[in-house]
């Protein structure tokens, strides 16, 4: 029987340090086999949101660093906070960044975070294990009535068959699973989305990137590693099929989706109706 996944994370807790953090600072080393943001997605973003160079950005759960200093150009600064050293350690440094290393879901937040106003919050794969709590603590004291939430993501195109059954794989290493569009949540707190930003590009790579690629998500990263054998084995099984000349092709798939406080139900249910649905998510 198939084992039930709980929903990420619990409802009445906060992440522990044991559940995630813990995990995700020991994987910063292989956080470099994650499918890198397109360049292009951070100039959309700017064109869309729009920004410019007085702006000041929030980025929650920055990890090592991608989106913060992709972005960073493009605005006066960006403040970056995760709860795992090891990420934070790994992340490049930057004129614009500023990092901290602190526990998002633990209020009060430093003064070099909370005492700032944001023109922008930047959510990268991260919006699971960020509480309604201090969500909506940073929205009252952080962000404006024109602030937006992006909440953004990169990863191999899910329609692509040998993806799927790669998808299909972590995923039967997962205990949990976390909503890493954030509608939900993010409705609760009156914002929704409005906007979508896709950007696909071509990518080639070895079968045995893929095992690399699979340890760089703490939510299966113990599990694949305690079982690498089995699942090197049926990883071959799974993409064998697909490979052409030593090589998987496929496409590399870099998504914004932009919440606002809109409050036209029926212009929010239109634009939903025009946007892709093309995401690749983390499981």
């Amino acid at each position: 029987m198939a084992e039930k996944l709980e929903e990420f994370p619990p409802a009445a807790s906060r992440v522990s340090d044991e559940e995630i953090i813990n995990p995700h600072s020991e994987g910063a080393e292989d956080y470099r086999f994650r499918a890198p943001y397109a360049q292009a997605l951070f100039k959309r973003l700017a064109e869309n949101l729009p920004l410019s160079s007085d702006m000041r950005l929030l980025d929650l759960c920055c990890g090592s660093g991608q989106l913060a200093t992709g972005i960073a150009d493009r605005v006066a600064t960006v403040v970056a906070v995760d709860g795992a050293q090891g990420m934070i350690a790994a992340a490049p440094s930057h004129p614009k960044v500023r990092y901290f290393c602190h526990d998002i879901n633990q209020l009060p937040l430093p003064t070099g975070i909370a005492n700032t106003s944001y023109h922008h919050l930047l959510l990268g794969r991260a919006i699971p294990y960020v509480s309604a709590r201090t969500l909506g603590f940073i929205i009252e004291h952080c962000l404006d009535s024109s602030s937006a939430i992006v909440v953004c993501g990169a990863g191999f195109n899910p329609q692509v068959p040998w993806v799927a059954a790669f998808n299909r794989l972590r995923g039967s290493y997962a205990r949990v699973r976390g909503d890493f569009l954030g509608h939900a949540k993010l409705a609760r707190l009156g914002f929704f989305e409005t906007d979508r930003v896709l950007v696909k590009q071509p990518a080639i790579c070895d079968p045995k990137f893929l095992i690399a690629y699979a340890l760089s998500y703490s939510l299966t990263r113990q599990r694949i590693a305690g079982d690498m054998p089995r699942f090197r084995a049926m990883l071959r099984q799974a993409v064998a099929p697909h490979i052409r000349d030593s090589q998987l092709h496929a496409e590399v798939v870099s998504w914004a989706l932009i919440y606002r406080r809109e409050p036209d139900a029926d212009l929010l249910d239109a634009k939903r109706r025009a946007l892709p649905r093309l995401i690749p998510l983390p499981l």
